[in-house]
């Protein structure tokens, strides 16, 4: 299907509300241009259970090692450092520009993020500031302070930053730390206006991920559903996964392939341990844009599930070159050392995003996992981030 869209709206005084909850900001006025393309083939994948776990019958590919080149932006352990950009290929680390709020109060709270169809870098301050730079040269593309809607005592800070792949517009998740503790995603251009607002969810029931597609749509968690929506139609429409088990609804990570083909989902999913007690872990899965079955491409393994884990997926990123899901975990404290790295930050995993076997989890045992770098004298040693981790 494909839907071809012009459109250039005048807000006026008061909101105007659209469906689904998301609101257009009263004085706005901007132009999306674009085609929504959606594939509607389906991944359709045998799947089976196994010790409560989905798992295929077909061979994985045959991939030897994890990714060797490509640029990946950290949250390192240094607490000096707010964000680097680590080059696979070399191990060399180039240090991010602290704000001069964050130089001002020798704290980190920079945050970090990349638009790879633009080649820029965002920061955000901690206060709202924000600052876009051009790759490589890291010259200063704009700066801006973003609006907000908020009441002050709300308390809220706005987080996960993405760029529109035109690099017209930034999305971002605002938090709102008030007694209802709610979340949105917000949508500004580029002189930090907001243009769209989406509803309001219960994080712990509802919020999730969400991403841009190639050609301008937002694909979004909508109290555990996955929804596209369209700006300048100001309609959502709704995405039909099935998923290979039951699996919980509430902070859902997503990531969007390069082709805007396939779309990558963290959840949570209750599972039975073999002595039969249910444990709900984390697990990821790959279904194509336009719904279908989900498949399974990675979880604990059921030995971990017996041994009491909670497995923590952080920050799913997509390789340019489609071929990779990287994501930093934290696999519960146990005999195995938790897989945590230096500063008790988790390592940074890559596993095969077309796999049809899903890889199994263990921690700090992955080594084969693990995405890795080369360090003066040692080898290549294993990624380590604090938080950030998106594939550049």
């Amino acid at each position: 299907m494909v839907v071809n869209f012009a459109l250039d709206t005048n807000g006026r005084p008061d909101d105007c509300t659209g469906q689904n909850g998301w609101v257009r900001s009263g004085q706005a006025k901007y132009s999306l241009q674009g085609s929504l393309r959606l594939a509607c083939t389906a991944l359709l994948l045998g799947l089976s259970a196994c010790g409560g776990v989905g798992a295929a019958s077909a061979p994985a590919p045959a991939i030897s090692q994890t990714p060797t080149s490509g640029l990946l932006l950290l949250d390192p352990a240094d607490v000096m450092v707010d964000g680097q950009i680590l080059d696979l290929a070399t191990g060399k680390r180039i240090d991010l520009p602290r704000s001069a709020r964050g130089k001002i109060l020798d704290k980190r709270d920079d945050t970090w993020s990349v638009s790879r169809a633009t080649r820029e870098l965002i920061r955000e301050d901690g206060a709202e500031r924000v600052d876009i730079f051009a790759w490589p040269s890291l010259a200063l593309n704009a700066s801006f302070k973003l609006a907000t809607e908020t009441r002050p005592d709300e308390e809220a800070r706005l987080h996960s930053l993405r760029m529109s792949h035109d690099g017209k517009y930034l999305a971002a998740r605002e938090f709102a730390r008030s007694s209802s503790r709610k979340d949105r995603v917000l949508i500004f251009n580029r002189q930090g206006v907001i243009l769209l607002a989406g509803p309001y969810q219960d994080p712990k029931t509802g919020g999730g991920g969400y991403e841009w597609l190639p050609e301008g749509q937002l694909i979004y968690f909508d109290n555990g559903n996955l929804k596209v929506h369209d700006l300048t139609l100001g309609q959502s429409s709704a995405v039909a996964v099935q998923y290979p088990v039951e699996v919980n609804a509430g902070k859902e990570g997503l990531a969007v392939s390069p082709d805007g083909r396939n779309v990558a989902i963290s959840k949570l999913m209750p599972v039975r341990t073999r002595k039969g007690e249910v444990r709900v872990v984390r697990s990821l899965f790959r279904v194509g844009i336009g719904g279908g079955a989900a498949a399974v491409v990675a979880h604990p393994s059921q030995e971990r599930i017996d041994d009491l884990i909670e497995m923590v997926m952080m920050d799913l990123s997509w390789s340019a070159d489609g071929q990779w899901l990287a994501f930093a975990a934290r696999v519960g404290d146990d005999r195995y050392g938790s897989g945590l790295g230096v500063g008790g930050c988790p390592y940074a995993y890559a596993v095969p995003a077309a796999a049809t076997v899903p890889a199994q989890i263990d921690g700090i045992r992955d080594r084969e996992k693990a995405i890795r770098s080369p360090a003066a004298g040692a080898g290549r040693q294993p990624v380590i981030s604090c938080g950030s981790l998106r594939w550049f």
